[in-house]
């Protein structure tokens, strides 16, 4: 178990820097571990473990065994976070699949307390908003999250991510008036950011204005 966990680590540590090479590895020690039990703590898989594993399914296109691990291991996670994270988990699913009346269904069921989650699905629902140009809705959005992380006094280094979440967003509404020069500029200071999680969906939408 230790060893397993030792490796799982590393991979997720070299996500984490942007090495996109052991998504494949660190999912399958994730299976490995599933397959003998050692991801369970009292019979509880911790939410960060379901949620890193349904995260490096989607990444991997593997959208079957993620509904089906989604199915299989829900009940298997703190009372506490069955319901939201099953269903944050499965926004995000139907998001990749492109079904996103789907995802928007499922977003309105994550009902929680948890910033990570609460998060977790106010960043997909700007991403959606983006995308299908609801553009006013986007905007309270971004307001109500700035308000949210005055408010909220605990979120340690996370805090620069949503910041920088909800700066560039209201730079992504502005790209179409921007310059080329104040675009590129813009993207140079997106590439250079190390604490921003969305960076790869930024990238795409900026990219859309570079041709």
């Amino acid at each position: 178990r230790d060893i397993y966990f030792v490796a799982i680590n590393y991979c997720i540590r070299r996500l984490n820097t942007g090495t996109k090479m052991y998504v494949r590895e660190a999912l399958e020690l994730y299976r490995l571990s599933l397959e003998a039990g050692y991801l369970l703590e009292d019979g509880i898989m911790p939410e960060s473990t379901f949620g890193n594993i349904v995260s490096l399914a989607l990444k991997l296109k593997e959208y079957d065994w993620a509904k089906s691990f989604l199915e299989k291991y829900q009940n298997q996670l703190h009372p506490n976070f069955q319901a939201p994270l099953f269903h944050f988990s499965m926004a995000k699913l139907f998001y990749e699949e492109n079904e996103i009346d789907q995802s928007m269904q499922q977003l309105s069921l994550v009902v929680t307390k948890a910033p990570f989650l609460f998060l977790g699905a106010r960043t997909l629902q700007l991403k959606i908003y983006y995308e299908i140009n609801e553009f006013d809705l986007l905007e309270s959005l971004l307001d109500s999250l700035r308000v949210y992380l005055q408010r909220r006094k605990d979120l340690g280094y996370r805090r620069e991510n949503y910041e920088n979440l909800i700066s560039y967003a209201k730079v992504l509404l502005q790209l179409p008036i921007m310059s080329k020069v104040d675009i590129e500029n813009f993207r140079e200071k997106v590439l250079a950011s190390t604490i921003f999680t969305e960076k790869e969906w930024c990238l795409n939408q900026i990219e859309r204005f570079r041709k």
